[in-house]
């Protein structure tokens, strides 16, 4: 196999190459920052807004499962969702929350593209402290951008810890100040 047709994807799974392949389905997926010095903290989760960040699937993916930390647990619990770049929902999912590794079960096929993660608290209750990216360098991410685009991570407003059908990318997202959180998440078979 000649070396310019392998290609390496850092964290899909580290260590391994993938080559070119349209059928490609990989089983396990990181989300990576997209924010430049990125550093991991925990945020706690909330009724009114949920964190949302864009991710780019190079591959098709296919997962059972999504799992993130938590530090504090919480009575709230939390909810995951997905949409597409467009705005579509494809995922809403809400889970008990408990300190340590959580896992949701979320059976899905996903195809490459563009897809926005969101992380928000459930419902009523106490909320949880769950897993984010941060940055402190808000200017290079969420100021600057031009109009009519959307910012790539930031916040919806939400009522109640529920998830909307869709979202508009460009009106809905907010930015976040004076950090930026992004949700992190791994997706597993």
């Amino acid at each position: 196999m000649a070396a310019s047709s392998i290609i390496i994807i850092p964290g899909a799974r580290p260590g391994v190459f993938f080559t070119p392949n349209l059928g490609l389905t990989i089983t396990d997926w990181y989300v990576l920052p997209i924010m430049p010095h990125a550093t991991v903290g925990f945020l706690p989760m909330s009724l009114t807004r949920a964190r949302i960040g864009v991710f780019c699937l190079p591959f098709r993916l296919s997962f059972s499962y999504l799992t993130c930390y938590a530090s504090l647990g919480g009575t709230g619990g939390a909810r995951v969702g997905l949409f597409t770049l467009e705005g579509e929902n494809l995922l809403d999912v809400e889970s008990d929350v408990a300190p340590g590794l959580l896992t949701i079960d979320a059976a899905l096929i996903l195809e490459s593209g563009f897809y926005w993660l969101t992380l928000c608290q459930a419902q009523a209750g106490t909320a949880p402290n769950i897993l984010v990216w941060q940055s402190g360098i808000v200017s290079l991410i969420s100021t600057n951008v031009p109009p009519g685009a959307p910012l790539y991570i930031g916040y919806i407003d939400i009522v109640g810890g529920a998830l909307p059908s869709s979202i508009d990318p460009i009106l809905d997202i907010h930015m976040d100040a004076p950090n930026c959180y992004q949700p992190t998440m791994r997706f597993t078979s």
